[in-house]
């Protein structure tokens, strides 16, 4: 994966999604909303944020001492045989209490699970059985995936007496046993035959220790270890029920001392929010976010003290142990150069371009490749500044000598800067280290990109006929150290406006501002977001009283002031109107008045665009039913009910794109080595209500957008087939045939995407996705699953 890339490619389709989704009518306003979104102070973005770090540093030889069992062509990192040494029980070595804090890709599980595997195995041989190890997990799909890889490893012969059990809410056998190999999930089966390992989480831990069904479980349960992974996330209250919930299980299988509610059982506990710089270093820090804060919290859960040796963090490579002289002989392009090139993330081979103008070859050898960059004096230049923490670009670049023509650029024009930065660490991102073994690849250095997305809402339009947005004040407190020179420009031009929530309509994309309209004085308009929201969201009379107020065309107020000049002439009583009224808002955003003939006709004859002061809007004001149309959102430019929305969109939409974007946007493999899809997603929620809703809307979501994509390749590639599809349009039952054909391959499972979730349960659908050949009068699955998706289809 390229990190950097696959960071610009959401940013990219967010923006996108959202403009189109919202698909105002006005193209200022189009524009305004682009430029809002991608602020680097007012927009939905922070970041992205770089960390390119470096290699760990492996063992040297003598940690076998250790272990009786290890993988084949294994050899550990210096902080892994670090930890086998403390968690060994080989010659009668007494483990000691634990807390692991490296970073992400640093084989933390790898530290714990060999010298527990290589525990159980030598206690099966000296004939104890029983559960040894309990390894606990703050999420059923994190405990899923670790009883994926303990299952892998003891397929190895020498493991054929080891035993692992996964014991969560929602897994299931199958015909062909347990989807995790030798990991056995069948219930009877664990309680009959206790696992040496037992994999699960600490909500069914706390049933496991109650029933009376489960106390076979514990019968001969000889325990040496408990392990918490993601030991941060358990604090507060959380924490507590955890602390107690050992105490019980200690003293359910008898390990409980006084003083030690553990006992002799070693604790274990992981967490990768230390792992951010090598002990060494780390080690003195104080106060709540050190170590030693981790250790005190850990010695309270666990009933344990934690001595500060306890800590085991990265011990990363020197920067002269790796890198290569400078060699001055290698291309050195400017950000401009890189940045002409095309998207390397448009398609296969499309960083061979950027390689080729920085390396001086292809990606084809991706050790070559590293070879070069040890060498490259940009590497050089990254690696050598203080660049170990998540920065921007911007921030990376100013460490850059003074005399580079990169920092130049980054200060003149940050967003090349920004981009070749981008494309020169996708680079490092698929190179792999030469000095490696040859039947090993290891990354050549470690590349993480963290983006942060708000979500889109309480979103405030200024009053002004140039289109300008912005966040409520207390949102944009949060922003208010960030100031761009662009969100500069913006206030300037708007100094003297007020500011209403932002509205649109659905239907014609015509959009404007929110106000809520007094019944005793509507003209004086209450601009208060938080009532706006609130009596929008109300219902009833209160949402009567909301206005929406859509801009209007000067056309439209002309048309408006020769009523007024008609009315004037006649003298005659206004009569209650069907259509909307054309009004000015005054730039305050307080107040609503009638449209003078003079503002809007000129001496010369033309029509002015504004008003002399505000804008002007169409607004439901002297309609009878203006009262109902509220109620129904209807839209006071296209008349349709069920239109007037505020501009915003919540976490989970977003959260459905970026899922969509990172599984279809090709930087994820589809498979890995194995030939298995890994490709897997975990959205974390304080709240379960939350969590279980954004689940199934992300579900519903993503299933939309993954259909899309695939109505978009294959319009594509028959376009690129068929010359007269390219010009004319490909016929509908051409493409329905295509997307059959490519759901069919059943290698990549693409049949769920033609398929809504919601159907995923029923029976006969289940066996189709499940690739049953034998299926007796499916014709109405294959009907219902397709009308469920042609609206997909059409809206794509």
């Amino acid at each position: 994966m390229r990190p950097t890339l696959a960071a610009q490619a959401l940013r990219d389709t967010m923006v996108e999604y959202l403009t189109t989704t919202f698909a105002l009518a006005e193209p200022d306003t189009q524009e305004a909303l682009t430029d809002f979104l991608t602020d680097p102070a007012d927009g939905i973005f922070r970041g992205p944020y770089h960390w390119i770090r470096r290699p760990f540093r492996a063992s040297e030889d003598g940690w076998q001492r250790h272990l009786d069992w290890y993988k084949d062509d294994f050899w550990p990192y210096a902080h892994q045989a670090e930890t086998f040494a403390r968690l060994t029980t080989k010659d009668g070595h007494v483990p000691r209490p634990t807390l692991v804090t490296t970073g992400t890709g640093s084989g933390k599980t790898e530290s714990f699970l060999v010298p527990i595997i290589d525990h159980c195995r030598r206690a099966k041989a000296a004939g104890r059985h029983g559960v040894k190890a309990v390894l606990l997990y703050p999420m059923n799909a994190l405990a899923g995936d670790q009883a994926d890889r303990i299952g892998k490893l003891l397929e190895d012969v020498r493991l054929e007496d080891v035993t692992a059990g996964l014991f969560i809410g929602e897994a299931s056998s199958t015909k062909n046993g347990s989807p995790y190999g030798r990991v056995a999930v069948d219930r009877v089966e664990i309680r009959r035959n206790p696992p040496d390992i037992l994999i699960t989480n600490y909500k069914m831990l706390d049933l496991l220790l109650q029933r009376q069904q489960d106390a076979p479980l514990w019968a001969d349960a000889d325990l040496a270890y408990v392990v918490i992974d993601e030991f941060h996330t358990y604090d507060g209250a959380q924490g507590t029920d955890v602390a107690m919930l050992l105490r019980r299980l200690g003293a359910v299988v008898g390990a409980a001392e006084k003083g030690r509610p553990l006992g002799t059982i070693c604790p274990v506990a992981t967490s990768a929010t230390l792992g951010e710089s090598p002990v060494h270093d780390r080690q003195d820090q104080g106060g709540s976010d050190g170590p030693r804060a981790m250790l005190d919290v850990a010695s309270q859960v666990f009933g344990v003290r934690f001595p500060d040796d306890a800590v085991v963090g990265e011990d990363r490579r020197d920067l002269n142990s790796f890198l290569s002289p400078v060699d001055l002989s290698l291309p050195l392009p400017s950000p401009a150069e890189l940045t002409r090139l095309p998207d390397p993330a448009a398609g296969d081979g499309g960083l061979d371009a950027v390689s080729r103008l920085v390396l001086g070859c292809d990606t084809s050898d991706a050790r070559e490749m590293g070879r070069r960059l040890l060498a490259h004096p940009l590497t050089h230049d990254l690696l050598t500044a203080e660049v170990d923490q998540p920065l921007t670009a911007e921030e990376i670049l100013a460490s850059f000598p003074t005399s580079s023509a990169w920092r130049v650029t980054a200060v003149q024009d940050p967003e090349t800067a920004a981009e070749a930065l981008a494309r020169f660490v996708a680079l490092i991102s698929v190179a792999r280290d030469p000095q490696a073994p040859a039947d090993q690849e290891r990354p050549l250095l470690l590349v993480e990109t963290h983006l942060w997305v708000r979500s889109l809402s309480r979103v405030l339009r200024f009053v002004s006929p140039k289109p300008v947005f912005s966040w409520t004040d207390a949102d944009q407190a949060a922003t208010a150290a960030v100031v761009s020179a662009a969100q500069a420009d913006r206030r300037r031009v708007v100094a003297r406006a007020g500011r209403l929530p932002s509205a649109y309509c659905r239907h014609c994309g015509r959009s404007g501002w929110s106000a809520v309209a007094p019944e005793r004085n509507p003209r004086s308009l209450v601009t208060s977001p938080d009532d706006i929201y609130r009596l929008s969201a109300g219902g009833g009379n209160g949402k009567a009283r909301v206005r929406a107020l859509i801009a209007a065309t000067p056309a439209e107020a002309a048309r408006q002031a020769r009523e007024a000049l008609g009315r004037s002439m006649r003298r005659g009583k206004r009569a209650a109107e069907r259509e909307a009224t054309v009004l000015v808002l005054e730039d305050s955003g307080e107040t609503l008045r009638r449209i003078d003939p003079d503002e809007v006709f000129r001496a010369d004859g033309s029509i002015a665009e504004t008003p002399e002061n505000g804008v002007f809007v169409k607004a439901w004001f002297d309609n009878a039913d203006q009262d109902e149309y509220a109620k129904q959102d209807r839209c006071p430019a296209c008349g349709q009910a069920q239109g007037i929305r505020f501009l915003g969109a919540g976490v989970a939409p977003l959260a459905s794109v970026a899922v969509t974007q990172l599984f279809t946007g090709g930087e994820l493999p589809k498979e890995d080595a194995e030939g298995q899809d890994r490709r897997k997603t975990l959205i974390f929620n304080d709240s379960v209500q939350d969590a279980a809703h954004r689940a199934g809307f992300v579900a519903s979501r993503a299933w939309k957008f993954s259909l899309r994509s695939l109505v978009q390749e294959q319009l594509a590639e028959r376009s690129a087939q068929e010359p007269g599809f390219a010009t004319d349009g490909v016929p509908l039952n051409e493409l329905i045939a295509a997307l059959v054909r490519r759901a069919s391959v059943d290698k990549e499972k693409l049949l769920a995407s033609v398929v809504p979730p919601d159907l995923h349960d029923v029976d006969r659908v289940k066996r189709l996705l499940a690739g049953k050949k034998r299926l007796p009068k499916e014709r109405g699955t294959w009907s219902v699953s397709g009308w469920r998706s042609t609206p997909c289809w059409s809206s794509g």
